[in-house]
């Protein structure tokens, strides 16, 4: 299979180390230019790109696809273009260049939650079931006729970070079984269904202030899919709290009020309340909620806040 890969988190990193042991090798990978991480923002280069170097594949990393890099991408003469959370728009010069078009392996069963954080919003809404779609690209955003599906089951314990592991574990072996099949003629594309799309938006730091008001069931969902990032926080005498982990449990009060702060830290959300299981406040280390309330003068009826 001739093909160029365009890829950058670890998402897509997982999926080219699939193809790779697979025997399945790009002519080219395409990754966005290293960026400052860190507190330093010393120079990281993204996963895909690590992928790549240590299997010495040719790099490219355009902070723009000109034309000159479409040129570079098509040079080899790809079948198909492989697309996994590449992170930049594909314009239709290039969408429609190979003969087989560009397939993306997208973390969502579409028309669900299109764009660019779909296992996130996926657990902040609550849902029990997600899974992979490949698709045909097409120039909107995750609106291209579907290819195959699998699903994958949301764990209670699931955060982001554990639930996209097994997306990508999925995506790999879904996506090359599906390249093979698409390049020899026997998958026939489907429209995506008008019932039940939606949109999952790019993460904000806003997106993981808790509302006290909203049930616990919400409120614990939410942290888990805010998880590693942007983290779900609240606040407490002008201080940010990290929320890491918690459980619902049964309790009732004002929204946000403290109703245990003795050995157990639960807080009352608008229907039923947490038990705050680990913690962090800003500047210090992750610890347990008895850690927490063996440091601080947090009292029962105090409250957190969202501001």
């Amino acid at each position: 299979m001739r093909f160029v890969y365009l890829g950058t988190p670890q998402y897509a990193a997982t999926i080219l180390r699939y193809f790779l042991t697979m025997g399945e090798r790009p002519s080219l990978v395409v990754t966005q230019p290293d960026r400052g991480a860190g507190r330093d923002r010393r120079l990281a280069a993204p996963p895909v790109k690590t992928v790549a170097l240590e299997a010495g594949l040719p790099i490219l990393q355009p902070e723009k696809i000109t034309r000159a890099d479409r040129e570079r991408i098509l040079a080899d003469e790809p079948e198909v273009i492989v697309v996994a959370a590449f992170g930049k728009i594909l314009r239709p010069a290039l969408l429609d260049a190979p003969p087989f078009g560009c397939v993306n392996a997208h973390a969502s069963l579409l028309p669900a939650y299109r764009g660019a954080a779909p296992v996130n919003w996926a657990i902040a809404d609550g849902r029990t079931v997600t899974g992979v779609t490949i698709m045909k690209m097409d120039e909107g955003i995750d609106t291209g006729p579907i290819l195959s599906q699998r699903e994958v089951p949301i764990d209670p314990a699931d955060d982001a970070g554990s639930l996209l592991e097994k997306l990508a574990a999925c995506a790999g072996p879904l996506l090359l079984e599906t390249l093979r099949d698409w390049l020899a003629d026997k998958i026939q594309p489907r429209p995506q269904p008008a019932d039940g799309a939606s949109y999952a938006p790019m993460l904000k730091k806003e997106d993981g202030l808790v509302d006290w008001t909203r049930p616990a069931r919400i409120i614990a969902a939410r942290l888990r899919g805010m998880n590693p990032w942007p983290g779900a926080y609240t606040f407490w005498q002008g201080k940010t709290i990290k929320l890491l982990r918690a459980e619902c449990v049964d309790g009732a009060g004002a929204p946000g009020t403290v109703l245990r702060a003795k050995k157990d830290l639960i807080v009352a959300a608008g229907e039923g309340a947490l038990r705050l299981l680990s913690v962090q406040v800003e500047g210090k280390k992750a610890m347990d909620a008895a850690a927490f309330l063996n440091g601080v003068r947090l009292c029962e009826g105090d409250r957190l806040e969202a501001k």
